[in-house]
Formats: structure tokens, sequence, C-alpha cells
């Protein structure tokens, strides 16, 4: 039996990890898969004779292959109907793994579809879901199923129906207003450390700002988390952000930024202050006033200084034209001796003067 094939034979072998796992197996599948690739790592080197490096590629091109369009997607598609939970959960793992290529999602996408329409065990069902977030755009034909799962009485179900538009599908027409439902979700994240941070509500959030003014829809719900006392004040700060990024025209970003500016008792407000006026763009003019004298502020720490006239520089630069009242003040800072700072300074410049 000649390398390639003997390699194939072990690689296929990680693939029945999770039965051998069932089954008592003592080896952990890490250190299995580490020892198979063990001789690859070694041949990849360029001080390695050149034919020991193409066979090495040679036979892991044969083996993505033999993964991705052999006989091991109908043995783990097969495993998803195993009777122990574990083993099915691991299943839609692996599939996940090596099944996100163009030409071969489709195909395991609509595997763990059809899995969802039978499977009962909410941990199967967590981990199928799951894996569809890891197969990128390829997901979008499985939009119905998470509209479904974004209801379903289990919150960890619907945080992994939420994983699956927040990591790979676009603003798709249908999810845009199953997140902003999402938005009224109560689960307040599993992380009790930092309630809502982990929640549904939050990855929703998440999406929302992916779709900036597609989803400008979802500005009154955003206002109501901001001035609720639900979760913690960093999870209401991602609410006024998001609000920035798609309704930029709502007063309260712009009103709440300003506030936080005059105040800047809290070095977290300002900064949030400020990533929120980067976001408005133009709409941040009327806080013009408010950023010049910070500009000009000399702070004890010159870290922190450095990071604050940056923050502020980028705010400028994203106005653009309508930032021209800086410019006197932008022209000073340029005479810094900090090179960073006066790099950022000459760049929101030339968006300024709209060059």
């Amino acid at each position: 039996m000649n390398l390639s094939r003997m390699i194939r034979l072990s690689c296929l072998a990680v693939l029945s990890l999770p039965l051998l796992l069932v089954q008592g197996q003592q080896e952990a599948p890490k250190q299995k898969a580490e020892k198979i690739l063990k001789g690859f790592k070694e041949d990849l080197n360029f001080k390695k004779p050149v034919k020991d490096i193409l066979e090495s590629l040679k036979t892991l091109e044969e083996l993505a292959d033999e993964l991705h369009r052999g006989r091991p997607a109908s043995d783990i598609a097969l495993m998803l109907m195993h009777p122990d939970p574990a083993v099915r959960s691991q299943a839609a793992n692996t599939i996940a793994a090596i099944g996100a290529l163009p030409d071969t999602a489709y195909r395991y996408n609509r595997i763990l579809t059809d899995r969802l329409k039978y499977e009962k065990d909410p941990e199967v069902r967590i981990a199928v879901l799951l894996a569809l977030s890891r197969t990128g755009p390829h997901a979008k034909p499985v939009v119905p199923k998470l509209l479904e799962a974004l209801k379903d009485p289990d919150v960890r179900i619907r945080r992994a129906a939420a994983a699956v538009f927040r990591k790979s599908i676009g603003c798709e027409e249908q999810l845009i207003p199953a997140a902003i439902s999402a938005l009224d979700d109560p689960d307040l994240g599993a992380d009790q450390k930092y309630p809502g941070l982990s929640s549904v509500s939050f990855i929703a959030m998440t999406y929302l700002r992916f779709c900036g003014r597609d989803a400008k829809a979802a500005a009154p719900n955003l206002i109501k988390i901001f001035k609720s006392d639900k979760a913690n004040e960093n999870y209401r700060f991602s609410a006024l952000y998001t609000l920035a990024v798609v309704a930029p025209e709502e007063r309260l970003s712009l009103d709440t930024a300003r506030a936080w500016l005059k105040r800047s008792e809290s070095a977290e407000r300002l900064r949030v202050a400020l990533g929120v006026l980067a976001e408005l763009g133009s709409h941040a003019k009327e806080a013009i006033p408010d950023l010049i004298p910070l500009a000009k502020k000399p702070l004890r720490d010159p870290l922190v200084e450095q990071s604050l006239k940056l923050s502020i520089v980028h705010v400028f630069q994203r106005m653009g034209p309508a930032a021209k009242e800086a410019l006197p003040t932008l022209e000073m800072m340029a005479k810094t001796d900090d090179l960073t700072v006066r790099r950022a300074v000459l760049e929101a410049l030339e968006a300024v003067r709209g060059k």
C-alpha cells in the first residue's frame, strides 16, 4: 500500500472518531489528527527535496477531494440518524468542517436542513444550526428554517438560529424583519457576568449593523432598548451604536453622544460617543463645536491622548466636507510630532477638503 493511500485511509478514519469515542476510544481526536498531519508539516518545508514536497501536496489534494466529493459524505450524513445524540451532534460539526466549499456546500446544507425536519433533541438541533452557520453565504436556502427556529421556545435554539444569519447570510429581505423582531427577545444571554452580550437580541443587533440603512425600520426597537434598563450598560450602548448605523437621521444618537462629550466623566461613554459620531458621518456635523475643545485638550497620559485624538480625527474624516468648520483645528493638529496622529490628520484633511 503506497503512502498516499495509507494516509488517505488514516484521515478517513478520523471521521469515525465520534463513534470510536462513544465506544470507549482512549486517544483524543485532536491527538490523532495531529499525529496524522505531522508528516505533512515536516515535508512542507523549503529545505525538503522537491519530490517529498510534491508528494505531500498531491496527497493532501487527494484527501481534500475525497472528503468533499467522495464516499465519506454519505457515511457522515448517515451518522445524523445514529441513535446516540452525541454522535448526531458531532456528525453535524464534521459536515460543516468539510462542506463549506461553493461546489459542495449546497449538498451538505440540504443534508443538515433535512435533519432539522426530524430532529427532536435540542442539543443536536443546536449543533445542526451552528454547523449551518459555518457554511457562509451557502446557508441562504435554509432561511425559512431559520425563521422557524427563531421562534423556538428553547432560547439556546434561538441563539443558534440567530448565529447563522449573523455569521453567514447577507441582508435577506425575509431576515431583516425577523432580526428586528428578535430585538424584543427576552433572552439575556448565557453569560451572567455580562448580561445581554450573548443574547438573541444582541446577535440581531450585529446583523442589523451589517445591513446598515436597509435595516432602518429597526430604529423604534433600538430606541426602546437604549431607553430601557434591560441587561447592562454595554448592551444598551450597542443598541445606540446600531441605531447610528441603521438610522443616522434619528436625533437620539447625536443628542446622546453630544451630551456625553460635554460631560466626559466616563472614559467608556466617551469612547462610545466618538464611535457613534463616526457612524453618523455628516449627520454628526452639529457635534463639531463639542469635538474641537476635546481635540485641543492635553492629557497626562500620552497614549490616552493619542487614542482620543485619533478617534476625533476619524469622526472628522467620516463627516467629510461637512466638517469644514474643523479645518483650522485639523491643520493645527497636523503640526504634531506624533507620526501616527499626523498621518491620520492628513488623511482626514483630504476627506474634509473633498479631495
